[in-house]
């Protein structure tokens, strides 16, 4: 009876946010994942991947129409917008790190920083060229694309930084010019000289795009 008892104490214990980590990332099990993440959001309720997961499963119920067939969808919707009003930084770059990553909830992670707006510019900005997100590149594009003009000051405040990498400068004016936004017009002229040659022919080229 001991060698079993003592058996048993060496037997690790599946957490409900494992549980429900596999079942969205792994199996897209987006209403059963929420059942256990929502404890999990009790059980570890100073730790931010319960509360970044379950914001993830929720989206993915509604975009999928599962919660919809369940009767969940008005909750699910609910629960979702405030866990979209209170996103901190740290959970935007743990969603940042699961897009780099392309798990099947990839286009609702996705969402959710496009959702958030202007408070995740910065962040994906700081994404883009490394080589950590290379495979998500295209990704980080259509979200600073998708948030559109609210994210535009960040983005032009990020060109005028010597910190940003050009080829970041490059990505950003080409987004700006696909955005097809005139107030960007003046931030584009004032950074033409900008000692880069490659970096002065994208921001000519959206400045025509811009009609100017």
């Amino acid at each position: 009876m001991l060698a079993i008892s003592i058996g048993c104490d060496n037997k690790p214990i599946i957490t409900q946010l494992e549980v429900g980590r596999e079942k969205l990332l792994g199996a897209g099990l987006a209403i059963e994942a929420a059942e256990n993440l929502e404890k999990a959001e009790i059980e570890e309720a100073n730790t931010l991947e319960p509360r970044v997961l379950l914001l993830l499963a929720y989206s993915h119920a509604l975009s999928t129409g599962d919660a919809q067939s369940q009767g969940l969808a008005e909750r699910y919707k609910q629960e979702r917008q405030k866990r979209l009003a209170s996103l901190t930084d740290d959970e935007i770059k743990k969603i940042l790190d699961l897009i780099s990553q392309r798990y099947r909830i990839q286009k609702d992670a996705m969402q959710v920083l496009i959702d958030k707006g202007a408070q995740a510019v910065p962040l994906v900005i700081s994404s883009l060229g490394k080589n950590q997100f290379a495979n998500a590149q295209s990704d980080l594009i259509e979200i600073l694309y998708r948030i559109g003009p609210k994210g535009l000051t960040l983005m032009t405040d990020a060109l005028g930084d010597p910190n940003t990498p050009i080829s970041v400068k490059m990505t950003l004016v080409q987004v700006i010019g696909r955005m097809n936004d005139p107030s960007a017009i003046p931030a584009l002229e004032s950074k033409r000289k900008s000692g880069d040659a490659g970096l002065t022919m994208e921001i000519n080229l959206a400045l025509y795009q811009l009609g100017k």
